[in-house]
């Protein structure tokens, strides 16, 4: 995560990030900006900047950031059922927490369904048909998109 800032009508600032992980006891810094590295994916994280006077001791106001990080993709996207009507998706959840997942694909996903499991049955298809979809984690924020897998089936009969 990067956190970025305009400095002051000062001279001989620096700024105290605080917040977590390894900021507990705060950073000092000379710049406009931070990165942060070694963050849980698809989490939230709160950081407060605050000015620091050249005594090393005044400090101004302290201004809070809050933001989530980008979740990893899922992982193993496959069909995992077909029938003349009925597609199963699954698929297995990358190592983040607090995501959910968004299918968009047709019929009845074009606006996209927010879902909570590893897997979704589509039905209503047509027999014979390709379809696609796409599925994208989200982090807790419902905003923060992590990078969309897509996979394609066909519908048919099964034969015995």
């Amino acid at each position: 995560m990067s956190l970025t800032w305009d400095a002051p009508d000062c001279s001989h600032v620096k700024y105290h990030i605080s917040g977590l992980p390894d900021y507990e006891e705060g950073k000092e810094v000379f710049d406009t900006s931070e990165t942060i590295c070694d963050l849980q994916c698809g989490d939230v994280y709160s950081f407060q900047v605050e000015t620091v006077a050249a005594d090393g001791v005044t400090k101004g106001v302290a201004e809070t950031v809050k933001g989530y990080t980008e979740p990893l993709p899922v992982l193993n996207l496959h069909v995992s059922e077909v029938n003349t009507s009925c597609m199963s998706l699954k698929w297995d959840a990358p190592d983040c927490s607090h995501v959910t997942y968004h299918i968009f694909g047709l019929p009845d996903y074009e606006e996209g369904r927010e879902v909570f499991d590893t897997s979704e049955t589509i039905c209503d298809l047509q027999c014979g048909d390709e379809y696609s979809y796409i599925v994208e984690t989200v982090a807790a924020d419902g905003v923060t998109i992590g990078v969309a897998e897509t996979v394609k089936g066909y519908t048919g009969k099964i034969l015995h």
